[in-house]
Parts: C-alpha cells; sequence; structure tokens
C-alpha cells in the first residue's frame, strides 16, 4: 500500500530531470521491501501453521502402548547411563537417543516424549520447500500444505513413533538425491550420507526404502553413466560421504562406542 502511494504521488517526480536522488533510492528500496516481504510471507505462514499444528495441545491425548515401549527405552539410557541395542527389537537407537535428549532438556513428561517426533513432523512438513531449485518440481508450498494438514502425517508427527523420522530423512534423501541427478553436483553426496546413516539407524524396515532407491537408479542409468565420468574428481567428496556413514552408523549402533557388539548386532537385525 505504502508502494503505490508513493508511486502514485511521486511518479512524474522520479522519472523527470528534477526529481532528487533520495527519493528515487527510497522509492526503489520500498518496491524491493515490498518484493522480499511477498516472497517470505507464505514461508512465514507455512512454518507457523506447521508449529501450530504439531505442537498445540501435544501432551493432551492419553500415551498409546507403542509410546510406553519407547519411554522405557529411552528411560533405560537415563537409568543405565548406555543403550545396548538388540537386534531382536527391530527398532534403531536413533529415536531412543532422541528421546534421552528430548528427556535431559525437557524433563520426563508426555510433551517430552512426543517432542521429537514433533519436530521431525515440523521438518518433513517444510521439507518441499528444499525442491524449488529442481525443474519440473510441483508447488513446493503446496505439497507442504498438503503434508502440514494430512490426518495420517499430522497423527504420526503428534505420536512418538520411530516412522516419523523415517519419513523424514527418507524423503530428505529424496531431494539430496534428486538434486545429485538434476545438476549432475556431488556436493550433495555428504548429506546423502547423512540421511542414509539415519535411515538404517532408526527402523530396519530402511531395507524397503533401499529397494525402491535402487529402482530410481535404475531409471536414471543414463544419469549415473554421466556422473561416472566426474566421480574422479569428486573423489574426496566421496571419500568424506563413507566415512560420515560409517561413523555415525557405528556410533548409533554401538551405543557411542560403548558396545562395540553392536555392530555386529546391526547386521543380524538386515539379515532374513
Amino acid at each position: 500500500m505504502i508502494v503505490k502511494v508513493l508511486h502514485q504521488k511521486y511518479k512524474v517526480q522520479i522519472i523527470t530531470k528534477n526529481s532528487g536522488n533520495f527519493l528515487k533510492n527510497n522509492y526503489t528500496y520500498l518496491i524491493r521491501l515490498e518484493n522480499k516481504i511477498k516472497k517470505l510471507l507464505p514461508l512465514f505462514l507455512i512454518f507457523v501453521l506447521a508449529i501450530i499444528t504439531r505442537l498445540i495441545y501435544l501432551d493432551l491425548r492419553p500415551l498409546h502402548h507403542d509410546e510406553g515401549v519407547n519411554y522405557y527405552f529411552a528411560q533405560k539410557i537415563i537409568d543405565e547411563g548406555k543403550f545396548v541395542y538388540d537386534s531382536v527389537n527391530y527398532h534403531g537407537p536413533f529415536y531412543f537417543f532422541s528421546l534421552f535428549l528430548s528427556f535431559l532438556v525437557f524433563g520426563v513428561s508426555e510433551f517430552s516424549l512426543r517432542l521429537p517426533t514433533a519436530i521431525f513432523g515440523i521438518i518433513t512438513a517444510l521439507s518441499p520447500l528444499f525442491f524449488k531449485d529442481i525443474k519440473n518440481a510441483f508447488n513446493p508450498y503446496i505439497t507442504s500444505l498438503f503434508l502440514i494438514f494430512s490426518p495420517s502425517i499430522l497423527y504420526f508427527s503428534r505420536y512418538s513413533i520411530h516412522e516419523t523420522s523415517l519419513t523424514l530423512f527418507s524423503l530428505l534423501f529424496i531431494i539430496f538425491l534428486g538434486f545429485i541427478l538434476e545438476k549432475k553436483d556431488f556436493i550433495y553426496l555428504p548429506y546423502i550420507a547423512l540421511c542414509l546413516a539415519l535411515i538404517l539407524g532408526i527402523k530396519e524396515t530402511a531395507v524397503i526404502f533401499l529397494i525402491a532407491i535402487f529402482i530410481i537408479l535404475v531409471i536414471h542409468i543414463k544419469i549415473l553413466r554421466e556422473l561416472k565420468n566426474t566421480i574422479f574428481e569428486n573423489r574426496n567428496l566421496l571419500y568424506i560421504s563413507i566415512l560420515l556413514f560409517f561413523f555415525i552408523y557405528i556410533s548409533l549402533f554401538t551405543g557411542f562406542f560403548t558396545n562395540i557388539k553392536g555392530v555386529y548386532e546391526s547386521i543380524k537385525g538386515f539379515l532374513p
């Protein structure tokens, strides 16, 4: 509105020789400010909606028995000062450590038990905004709104369960893989390594996701052949990504190097 008023009032003055630089500079500044607000306002509204829908009355609903099981393992870390991974559990250690951290910061409560999942749900709802740099991607703002108000995603974003974080890091993996295939740039390879280590550290059903990734790579075999020619030039990024993956993977399954047997148990967990 301010810009429109100034535009009407000073339009003739700006284009005439007698108009001052001060007026020109302020008019230009207001135009740029209005454009920035138009760009940032949708992001702000989506961010606020994601936070409100995930955090409001988070501790109101009674706990489900699955949430009680997750509480038990997180509380066990506090009581024993360590986490011992068991492949029979079929749940990776990442989410239990997330609950442990939440308990340390906010105390043990229904709210802190569900807070990590709510945070993962918020990031999941915002993740389509990363798609803006990929060609032919669906409108990221509309996609985020779908994720915010999706009944199933909203429910599990307010529920202390592993699958919400699994969904988040699987989606981020796809986004970074899309960047590599689209831009033919290996700079995103460490992010893929990070996401993959966390996916495997959340739940053993990650093998289903890996099968889907294999199919995607087969479909894009031509692009992969093109990338093969540049892999030597980016070998440092490749080495860093491999080291990052194994560091995070081993750290999680060994309870941060307190139980070396956890690596062997993790392999058993992925076997039939």
